[in-house]
């Protein structure tokens, strides 16, 4: 079996899409053929690896508008490579790979990746909903990665029949295996004690003005690993509210594993459903630590469950979200319990199950 994927980009390049198109092109290596097609981050020609049985073919590019890459070259690789596939399977949200699918090798059979709605690009989203009718409508199957995102997705209730739940996972041993004592000590000595952490892109749909107007009650530390173009204005907001000595933002690191279990609390205060899932949620779960999450229409609440692994609040909600914090900083025990309960749940997370509902829709439509 050969299989296509399409998407926007391909690690090196950071991403939690490009994070599962790498994971699963991996998982199928040693028994099937895998093509990758995706365009060149910045502008360059056109650039092709192999890795194993993967082959990596990046589309020249004119760079990208609004994060989504101008390649006209990307079309052409797209027609030469389909001839060979014996399944394509294109990631959305990626209006190129949805152009190509509709015109190009329509004969084969075709799977969507449905990670996220469109959700703040709201007049783009009109424009392509036509290209995503008409590629839903061709598709065998898609793969959405929870119940949520089938439930709640305005763009997919007229294809619920062809959802196919495929939830994510993480490396389990990457957070359970080793001693994590002395760099947990180490960090929580450099930026004290109780710690609440976060970990995410500084972006909208994050929320984490909201944690961080929370933090104005609480007598404990927040800490903030990630970077981008909110860094300004949230530090602007740490001096307003002055509470520069409990509220930390720091780039992003190698390895998060000290810091989740360094932390006594993982907040994850997502305002928008374009938190589709939240991966960050399972490696602080297999860290044995307590969630606090926001109750969005996506897997948010469906990957740590209320009372059951932490605590879920309404989005965009300050007082909702210190509330939440403080019962756990209160009340050790619950946070424990709730903790020891969440890794049980994050460890059936498993790649080899997710793997498996993926080969069976393939296999099945040939």
């Amino acid at each position: 079996m050969r299989i296509l994927h399409v998407n926007k980009f391909y690690p090196p390049h950071l991403g939690g899409v490009e994070f599962v198109v790498q994971e699963i092109t991996e998982g199928f290596a040693e028994e099937m053929e895998i093509d990758v097609l995706v365009c060149h981050e910045k502008k360059g020609s056109t650039n092709e690896q192999v890795e194993g049985n993967v082959r990596i073919v990046r589309a020249r590019s004119w760079g990208t508008v609004l994060r989504m890459p101008i390649s006209f070259d990307f079309f052409v690789r797209y027609r030469e490579m389909v001839k060979k596939a014996d399944i394509v399977l294109v990631h959305h949200p990626f209006p190129l790979g949805f152009l190509a699918a509709a015109f190009f090798g329509r004969s084969k059979p075709l799977f969507v990746f449905y990670h996220s709605d469109i959700v703040k690009q709201k007049i783009a989203g009109l424009l392509i909903k036509p290209l995503l009718n008409r590629v839903f409508t061709q598709a065998k199957g898609i793969f959405v990665t929870s119940k949520n995102l089938c439930r709640y997705s305005e763009i997919l209730k007229s294809y619920r029949e062809k959802c196919i739940v495929t939830p994510l996972w993480v490396q389990t041993e990457k957070f359970t295996q080793g001693d994590f004592s002395e760099s947990s000590r180490l960090i929580r000595r450099k930026y004290g004690s109780p710690l609440v952490l976060g970990v995410g892109r500084l972006v909208y749909y994050k929320g984490f003005q909201y944690l961080i107007r929370a933090m104005k009650s609480l007598s404990a530390h927040l800490l903030i690993i990630g970077n981008g173009p909110l860094k300004k204005e949230l530090n602007a907001l740490i001096a307003d509210l002055k509470i520069q000595d409990r509220v930390s933002i720091i780039d992003p690191v190698e390895d998060l594993a000290p810091y989740f279990h360094a932390c006594d609390i993982f907040a994850f205060p997502s305002t928008h459903p374009s938190e589709a899932f939240g991966l960050v949620q399972l490696e602080a779960m297999l860290c044995e630590k307590p969630i606090v999450n926001t109750l969005l229409p996506s897997g948010v609440p469906e990957v740590s469950v209320d009372r059951k692994t932490g605590l879920t609040v309404e989005p965009a909600d300050t007082k909702a979200l210190t509330l939440a914090l403080h019962t756990l900083l209160k009340n050790k025990e619950i946070a424990l319990q709730l903790g020891k309960q969440g890794k049980e749940h994050a460890m059936g997370y498993k790649k080899e199950t997710t793997l498996e509902i993926i080969k069976q829709a393939f296999t099945k439509a040939l």
